[in-house]
């Protein structure tokens, strides 16, 4: 299984090349080349306030390193006696690094052939410039899209049909995921503006359990966190990742379909998020 998982993983690099993806040194090989690693992010956010014009309160990122295949972390806990903030955590052996870039596990290795696929480009496209250099909220905006796209590419180019289907599949849940979560940081920021916090973050959770497909991806990586707990945290880190993605996936579409063309037009955007999101707008907008 590992050493599939490796040879796909080469067979995507060598492909992501073709389309202006420059291939980087996460999930290149196994953890029989090198010892597992893995990170504990941890997002924190003022309650009643969500960052979508500034950063994150505070984000915290703690490496592990082991030569066993898992590394694993089952809970982190007693966040919710800290006041003022919401806490979200997500531990995974997934990313890119130059320090010490993740290598493929048996955890990865099982994991479906086009999430596989999606995950490496995801983190090769971080990996390149400028994508490394933009804040957070655009890096994860634009990779995560990017990396569907060149995902579909791959699985096209090889007649892939089952993958092409699962992942147009995946590419369409996100859109509506894209465009559920959008309205309810609209909705979210509304109900802090105008009424008391508490009242305002039990309404705020009512309408997270209402959106249809973004109500299951918050229960996503959630494990032993409270819903009241990671509230901002968690709708703020998933808008940084999803909030762009259904106007990304128009502009790909406005531009014949052309993944290389599209990756060409953000590798020439502005690094600035008032600069870039007026970009995209202006963009979208032709």
């Amino acid at each position: 299984m590992l050493d599939q998982a490796v040879a796909r993983a080469t067979a995507v690099k060598a492909f992501g090349e073709t389309i202006g993806i420059a291939p980087s040194d996460a999930l290149r090989v196994s953890t029989r080349a090198q010892p597992g690693a893995s990170r504990l992010w941890v997002w924190v956010q003022k309650k009643g306030t969500l960052a979508t014009q500034t950063p994150m309160d505070f984000v915290l990122q703690l490496g592990f390193g082991s030569e066993q295949e898992k590394v694993p972390l089952n809970s982190v806990r007693h966040w919710d006696e800290m006041g003022g903030y919401s806490y979200y955590w997500r531990h995974s052996s997934e990313f890119e690094s130059a320090e010490d870039a993740a290598a493929i596990t048996v955890d990865f290795a099982a994991q479906s052939v086009r999430r596989q696929v999606e995950v490496v480009l995801h983190e090769d496209l971080h990996a390149a410039e400028p994508f490394r250099s933009w804040p957070f909220r655009i890096n994860e905006g634009i990779v995560t899209p990017l990396a569907d796209l060149a995902a579909l590419a791959f699985f096209t180019s090889r007649d892939d049909r089952a993958n092409v289907e699962a992942t147009e599949a995946h590419i369409q849940e996100q859109r509506s995921l894209s465009r559920e979560l959008n309205e309810l940081v609209g909705e979210m920021l509304r109900l802090f503006a105008d009424r008391p916090l508490a009242t305002a973050r039990q309404s705020a959770l009512r309408e997270v359990r209402a959106a249809a497909v973004y109500s299951r991806f918050f229960d996503h990586h959630v494990n032993d966190q409270s819903p009241d707990v990671l509230l901002e945290a968690k709708v703020s880190h998933d808008w940084a990742y999803y909030g762009l993605y259904d106007r990304v996936m128009k502009l790909y579409e406005q531009n014949g379909s052309d993944i290389t063309k599209l990756n060409e037009i953000f590798k020439n955007a502005p690094s600035d998020g008032a600069d870039f999101d007026k970009f995209l707008r202006e963009l979208v907008a032709r």
